[in-house]
């Protein structure tokens, strides 16, 4: 997957805003409701953050869409259906977070549904600064976070974005990182992961 221009955003909110397709008119990460401030039905990818903050479960239909809170998710990527845009295996780290639940992909481990875009970002950067990868280059952290880039050995593709948008190598290790520097890896990361957003209607 090819990194776009919006990891060279300086503006983080702004990166995100444009990664979603909508526009914040200002606010903290995560925050991506319309213009009025009020829920919407979307083709595209507005974000509801303010009506899913409280919510304490989720749930999976059939055909894959997420319901959080009062917020159907369809369409789109699990790692955008999930608010989970580093696609963070749902378990004890997760609900520690605010994990509210999983959802599967096919072939894959569950991933962890958050209760919103704020809480998967923060949970991302948290598990970056965790031991189990804080302490190692970037290369050996995204090996370490994906297996197929493991198979792939020192160097991959994966590893030079991340360390690309951190304005770094893949040698610099990651505790060396400031916390802006982070948030550029995870720019880079969350095109890798797939984050694509759907539909989210009102339920």
């Amino acid at each position: 997957m090819k990194i776009t221009e919006l990891v060279r955003e300086s503006s983080w909110d702004e990166f995100l805003s444009k990664s979603l397709g909508d526009v914040t008119g200002g606010g903290s990460v995560g925050s991506l409701l319309g213009p009025s401030g009020n829920s919407k039905t979307s083709d595209t990818s507005s974000d509801t953050d303010s009506s899913t903050a409280g919510a304490t479960s989720a749930r999976v239909d059939k055909d894959g869409s997420i319901v959080i809170g009062n917020q159907k998710r369809s369409g789109g990527t699990i790692s955008w259906r999930a608010n989970n845009p580093g696609n963070v295996m749902y378990g004890a780290f997760a609900k520690s977070h605010g994990s509210i639940g999983s959802a599967k992909a096919a072939d894959a481990e569950p991933v962890a549904i958050m209760p919103t875009l704020d809480h998967g970002i923060k949970m991302q950067m948290a598990l970056w600064r965790r031991p189990m990868y804080n302490n190692l280059t970037i290369d050996k952290g995204a090996q370490q976070w994906a297996v197929a880039v493991k198979k792939q050995g020192r160097g991959s593709k994966y590893a030079r974005d991340l360390a690309a948008g951190a304005g770094a190598t893949i040698d610099t290790r990651v505790s060396d990182l400031s916390d802006d520097q982070l948030k550029g890896l995870i720019k880079a990361q969350m095109h890798w992961e797939g984050f694509k957003p759907g539909t989210v209607t009102t339920v």
